[in-house]
């Protein structure tokens, strides 16, 4: 989880903590009763002890992709998104990496059921994503395959 802001022209934050600022306005969030990442936000934002000062100044998006559109666009002053999804983005920068135990770790899993009808396609692509090259491809957008 990541604290990021509008690359040009964005409020100078350094740190989760800084959200209490007067002169921040607009926090973009996603929605904590639907959305995974507004979940992770909130759990960030409770254990560094600020969730209820920043609620007021949260908007709530319907997804990840809604909140990194609000801060690239300058909508929001900044915003919670996952790291990854920070690393496609070139018109946001991230300004504080959530602390460490501030939420749970955040896991893809992906498996083959026994019971699946293309049980050897879905080995073939477990097999696929595990293999080295795809290993460091996912690593390039801040994925890791274990």
């Amino acid at each position: 989880m990541v604290l990021i802001v509008p690359k040009d022209g964005g409020k100078d934050l350094t740190d989760f903590q800084q959200l209490t600022r007067s002169d921040i306005q607009h926090v973009a969030l996603g929605e904590p009763k639907g959305v995974p990442v507004g979940q992770y936000s909130e759990e960030v934002l409770t254990k560094m002890g600020i969730l209820d000062a920043v609620k007021g100044k949260a908007v709530y998006g319907s997804d990840v992709r809604q909140v990194l559109s609000w801060v690239e666009s300058g909508d929001a002053d900044c915003g919670i998104v996952y790291a990854t999804d920070a690393a496609v983005s070139d018109k946001v920068k991230v300004a504080a990496k959530a602390p460490a135990g501030t939420h749970k770790p955040i896991i893809y899993p992906a498996a083959a059921l026994k019971d699946s009808k293309q049980l050897d396609m879905a080995r073939d692509f477990l097999a696929y994503v595990s293999n080295d090259a795809s290993k460091a491809l996912f690593a390039k957008f801040g994925f890791e395959v274990k």
